[in-house]
């Protein structure tokens, strides 16, 4: 859609037609009629159809799910739709037939983990062990052996132990983990680049899903970008060290780099806007102008400018090519720049780097053999790993070492022999592959980065990375290929049980993978390809050893990248639901002319505390108190906190703005509908009208209750303003005092203030109020967009006070 809206609208000239789909969606045969006679329209005027692959495939899905319900009729549709005339055009067709996406719908009712007690207690036992280094106390050989050995059948040993199903379940629990090497593969991840616990509402707000996500680990897209849609196959898959960012960006600055490419995620620790922040000041301000950079909470390109100011790139008169250009990790492919001509990139490399990542990332330099440069920069884990490949002395090499290059082409193809030579080294294979590989030229080192990595080194490494990565896919492609075959023609046999016993999972011994096909009823179309399949397999994986359990689908329920569905949701802009609003009830306002504290004023008045109103009111629960420490000393009434009629649900699209309150004699505030706020305005000025009757009754009740202070109303723009000034006022600007006297109450407090503020979305506040705002929301970034995100005030949360009290910024 960015293509036809913006970057060629005026030249296609052909009506664009979308068609996401999700699980979630509920079908009817005129749903899919609609459907298929947009398409129809489509083809008729030449149109063009774009469609997400996961959409796709979720279409295609839905059918099998249906038509294994009975649902005919919808099924006979769904095939009405699939059969019409498509032609088939992929873009970036390395990423979307990658063997490691594959859409897999759950089907049936849900049901509790089995021996997940067990499981839970093993995982926590073995890692306290890794933990503190402590030596095994397991004293029976039979039990250390079914834990650790894998080329036997665990009841090899289990029948000669006499243990318990509870002590069984917890034995297999570790076998998987240390002799499957469940441990090891969760280890090996990386937290907030592979994995991680997703805590953005955004998304699953506009599914329609319950935005407290349970604390389990997702896969991660790319760095700081969960899967919204996505949890792990693996019944078992679920800090990582952090690594040196800021260093990271003080070797940009000093090199003199346009732009950080960084698809080795070595910004995963920190915000996309923390780094622009770290950088600006270090700048050279000549040829920066300031920094671009992705936020990722907005899904937004935005420009930092010089003197503070943050908005979305598309409007800001800062362009890219006068400015530092930050691309984080998810934005390392796909994302266009226009830099200068002379720009250098500095790429970083992450753990396990293959060469189809390494050069989506180089491609975001457009005019790489048009003087433009790259960088190669990793850090020292990642050092180590390059030298240990190439035998280098861990001594030589340093915590980040930085490569230089210069006119790289971006020709990588890879011939056949790469991948089916058994046992030639990469360097070799460089040489005779004849292909540029990010090789045509080396720029000079600088004298203040030497290098003990030579560039083919780290050439050598990634290529090596893509082959190993190449043959660990060959057994979940040949599995994919043969449940295709198994499947073709055959719906009935398309639902799988899933594998979550431990026995099933854990207890046989792992020989020779060995592909199974019962080729009993198989579509004799799809029953030539398997010779193929078998010698495609044969040939990728020559000389390579891939062990399995009893069978392929065992097999696949232990890689556990498989993912069950991924979706991208973009951020839009869109209307609240229309609803009725709630007639508003008056009471005796001239209550509010002698109260002196909230027990005098509830007599007449509805009134509900605060914390009360967002705990009952607003979601996430992570907005209420004790996790937010909302003023005590603030009440609402009834008409302020119900401006519509909704019942049971969620009031954060609805709720008034704070502008009018009450300030009681004792501190305490009462927030006030626009209706109150009039009646009371109406009745103050009765009241100063010397000789009327509301003047005279006035008088009557003041001696009678002999009032020592009146209340006064505010609003909260000038109370901020008074207190920021600190009380150069005697009162707020506009106050009102409910007397025909004028009031002389003390300045409202900072943390009521605060509350207000907060409740309101504003993100600025006075520096006398800044201390007390970290008390209330440092660390709490999700809060503060939902409290910003809720009065549409997000644009403002860049750059400001909040902004840096949520990220701890002084």
């Amino acid at each position: 859609m960015h293509l036809h809206k913006h970057i060629c609208a005026s030249v296609l000239s052909r009506k664009v037609f979308v068609q996401p789909f999700n699980h979630d969606v509920q079908l009817t045969v005129s749903d899919v009629e609609s459907m298929t006679s947009s398409l129809l329209h489509c083809q008729r005027t030449g149109g063009i159809l774009i469609v997400a692959r996961e959409h796709r495939l979720s279409l295609q899905l839905k059918a099998i799910e249906l038509r294994a319900k009975g649902d005919t009729q919808v099924c006979s549709s769904l095939n009405d739709l699939a059969n019409l005339p498509y032609i088939d055009i992929l873009d970036e067709s390395d990423e979307l037939l990658h063997h490691r996406y594959q859409l897999i719908y759950a089907v049936g009712a849900r049901s509790a983990l089995p021996a997940r007690q067990q499981r839970a207690e093993a995982i926590q036992c073995l890692l306290h062990a890794v933990s503190h280094q402590m030596d095994s106390s397991i004293s029976t050989d039979a039990i250390l052996d079914c834990i650790l050995c894998d080329d036997r059948d665990a009841s090899e040993f289990l029948g000669t132990l006499k243990l318990q199903d509870s002590q069984k379940d917890q034995l297999l629990a570790l076998r998987g983990l240390l002799a499957r090497n469940v441990l090891t593969h969760c280890l090996e991840k990386r937290h907030l680049v592979e994995f991680g616990v997703n805590r953005s509402p955004s998304a699953r707000k506009q599914l329609g899903v319950p935005i407290t996500r349970k604390r389990l680990g997702v896969p991660f897209t790319a760095a700081n970008t969960p899967s919204e849609r996505s949890e792990y196959a693996h019944p078992d898959a679920d800090d990582h060290q952090k690594m040196a960012w800021q260093l990271l960006l003080d070797t940009a600055v000093k090199e003199g780099h346009d732009a950080l490419i960084d698809c080795g995620a070595i910004l995963a620790d920190t915000s996309n806007r923390n780094a622009a922040d770290y950088l600006l000041p270090k700048l050279d301000p000549t040829p920066f102008k300031g920094v671009v950079y992705f936020h990722t909470s907005f899904q937004l390109w935005m420009a930092l400018e010089r003197r503070g100011r943050c908005q979305p790139l598309q409007s800001s008169p800062l362009a890219e090519r006068d400015a530092f250009v930050i691309f984080d990790d998810a934005r390392c492919r796909g994302a266009d720049m226009i830099l200068r001509s002379d720009a250098v990139g500095l790429l970083t490399i992450g753990p396990g780097m293959v060469k189809d990542k390494m050069i989506q990332a180089a491609g975001r330099l457009r005019q790489l053999d048009k003087g433009q440069r790259l960088c190669l920069v990793g850090t020292a884990d990642v050092s180590m790993k390059i030298g240990e490949y190439n035998n280098k002395d861990p001594s030589s090499i340093t915590s980040l070492q930085v490569i230089m290059y210069e006119s790289v082409r971006c020709s990588l193809e890879v011939d056949q022999q790469f991948f089916t030579a058994e046992c030639e080294e990469p360097d070799s294979v460089l040489q005779s592959a004849g292909n540029q590989i990010l090789y045509n030229s080396l720029c000079r080192e600088p004298d203040s980065m030497k290098c003990s990595i030579a560039n083919s080194q780290v050439l050598s490494w990634v290529m090596h990375n893509t082959v190993q990565a190449t043959i660990l896919g060959v057994p979940e492609w040949a599995y994919q290929g043969l449940h295709f075959i198994r499947t073709k023609g055959r719906p009935d046999h398309l639902i799988q049980d899933e594998v979550l016993e431990l026995d099933r999972l854990y207890a046989g011994r792992r020989d020779m993978a060995r592909p199974v096909l019962d080729d009993k009823g198989i579509d004799q179309g799809a029953a030539k390809m398997v010779p193929a399949l078998l010698d495609r397999a044969s040939k990728y994986g020559q000389g390579q050893e891939v062990l399995s359990g009893h069978s392929i689908s065992e097999e696949c329920e232990r890689v556990v990248e498989s993912e069950m569905e991924k979706e991208e949701e973009e951020e839009v802009e869109r209307e609240a639901a229309r609803v009725d609003p709630a007639p508003e009830t008056d009471w005796a306002y001239e209550t509010a002319l002698y109260a002196q504290s909230i027990s005098t004023l509830g007599i007449s008045a509805p009134l509900i505390p605060l914390q009360q109103m967002v705990s009952e009111m607003l979601q996430p629960k992570e907005l209420a108190a004790p996790t937010i420490a909302w003023s005590s000393l603030v009440y609402c009434t009834k008409n302020f906190a119900y401006a519509v009629q909704l019942g049971s649900g969620k009031y954060n699209e609805y709720l008034r703005p704070v502008e009018s309150f009450l300030q009681l004699p004792n501190g305490y505030v009462v927030l006030l509908s626009e209706r109150e706020a009039d009646a009371l305005l109406e009745l103050a000025c009765e009241i100063k009208l010397p000789g009327s009757k509301a003047w005279l009754a006035h008088h009557e009740k003041l001696a009678a209750v002999n009032c020592s202070s009146i209340p006064q109303m505010l609003l909260l723009c000038y109370a901020q303003e008074h207190h920021v000034s600190g009380g150069e006022r005697r009162s707020p600007r506009l106050s009102l005092s409910l007397s025909h006297q004028s009031a002389s109450l003390p300045p409202v407090s900072a943390d009521v203030l605060v509350s207000l503020g907060l409740l309101n979305g504003d993100s600025n506040y006075g520096k006398t109020q800044v201390e007390l705002l970290r008390k209330f929301m440092i660390g709490k970034r999700e809060s503060a967009e939902q409290l910003v995100g809720m009065r549409g005030k997000q644009s403002l949360l860049p750059r400001s006070e909040l902004d840096k009290v949520v990220n701890d910024v002084r």
